[in-house]
């Protein structure tokens, strides 16, 4: 029991052992850090893409003619007194007449922060183009100038006024151009 050889040994057991154990407790709780880390990702909400309510909302009312609009153009100038009711200092409406498309109505719209509106323009072959007005959300914010693709629809999205906006339309080249020239500075 005294023999110098036995302690030895059981010492290097013992040391060796203890040395097993913190490098697993290491190795544990570095799988879970990163474990976590991992699934953090999972819990967190991802952004969604920019103005991906106006295409929603293009989707809704433009692409569906059943569902009836808040308000019709009647005369000029109609719409955008709605409007300037619900939205104080907003951009006025685009004028795509030389495009071809008129205004013929608005449907409003709620959002996590406020409402939101949807103008409808239409031009004689019943091609529709939208402008989408909502409240800056506190995840985005104000936008940049640009614009995305969603499958056969194009959204053009700028900020200014303190209000988030979008031209929303079919990909085809006439509504493009229209977009196009409608959503630079300055013809808004």
């Amino acid at each position: 029991a005294l023999d110098p050889a036995t302690i030895r040994a059981r010492r290097r057991h013992r040391v060796r052992a203890r040395l097993s154990m913190a490098a697993m407790l290491v190795l544990a709780l570095g799988v879970g850090a990163i474990s976590g880390w991992q699934a953090r990702r999972m819990t967190m909400p991802t952004a969604a893409a920019p103005m991906a309510d106006a295409l929603q909302a293009y989707r809704m009312f433009a692409l569906n003619r059943h569902v009836n609009l808040d308000v019709t153009q009647q005369h000029a100038g109609e719409l955008q007194g709605w409007l300037d009711q619900h939205f104080r200092n907003a951009a006025r409406l685009p004028n795509l007449a030389d495009s071809g498309f008129r205004p013929v109505g608005g449907r409003l719209l709620a959002t996590d922060n406020g409402p939101a509106a949807m103008v409808l323009y239409e031009d004689r072959q019943g091609d529709a183009i939208s402008f989408y007005i909502r409240p800056p959300s506190p995840n985005t914010g104000t936008l940049r100038r640009g614009q995305r693709r969603e499958g056969q629809l194009v959204a053009s999205y700028w900020s200014g006024n303190g209000y988030n906006y979008a031209l929303v339309s079919h990909d085809d080249a006439s509504d493009m151009r229209a977009i196009r020239d409608a959503s630079r500075p300055s013809a808004i």
